[in-house]
C-alpha cells in the first residue's frame, strides 16, 4: 500500500496545476476555490479515518479477540497524524489560501527527483512492478 500511496503522490505532483489553471481559464471563483478548499482539506483525513473506524466497528470480523481491530485503526489514525504526510502538508495549506496562490509556487522539484530515484530507480521500491 506504501508503495501506492507513493506513486499516487508522485504522479499528482507531476501535474499539480493543470486542473488549477482549467479553473481559472474558465472563470473559476476564487471565493468558491477557497470555500471548497477549506473543508475539503482540513476534512479529508478525520473523515477518512472516521469512515474506516465505522467500517471496522460494524464489521463482525473487526471485533476479533486475537487483535482487537478497532483499537489498531486508533492507533494507525494516531500514527497517520504525527507523520510527515499529514503534518507537513497541514503546515502549508494555509499558503494555498492566498488569491495569488498558484500550485507552481511551492517548488517539489526536489521531492520529485527524490522520490523517482525511491520509487523508480534500479533498487525502487516500484521498479519491479510493471507500470
Amino acid at each position: 500500500m506504501w508503495s501506492f500511496l507513493g506513486w499516487h503522490a508522485y504522479e499528482e505532483l507531476e501535474h499539480k496545476s493543470v486542473v488549477f489553471d482549467l479553473y481559472r481559464a474558465s472563470g473559476g471563483l476564487e471565493w468558491l476555490r477557497v470555500g471548497v478548499f477549506l473543508p475539503m482539506s482540513f476534512g479529508t483525513v478525520p473523515g477518512a479515518a472516521a469512515g474506516v473506524l465505522l467500517s471496522v466497528l460494524t464489521d463482525p470480523g473487526g471485533w476479533n479477540p486475537s487483535g482487537w481491530k478497532p483499537r489498531r485503526v486508533l492507533r494507525q489514525i494516531v500514527e497517520l497524524y504525527r507523520s510527515p504526510l499529514v503534518k507537513g502538508t497541514m503546515r502549508d495549506l494555509g499558503g494555498c489560501l492566498r488569491p495569488s496562490f498558484h500550485p507552481d509556487d511551492i517548488d517539489t522539484t526536489e521531492l520529485l527527483g527524490g522520490w523517482t530515484d525511491k520509487l523508480f530507480g534500479a533498487r525502487g521500491a516500484l521498479a519491479d512492478r510493471a507500470l
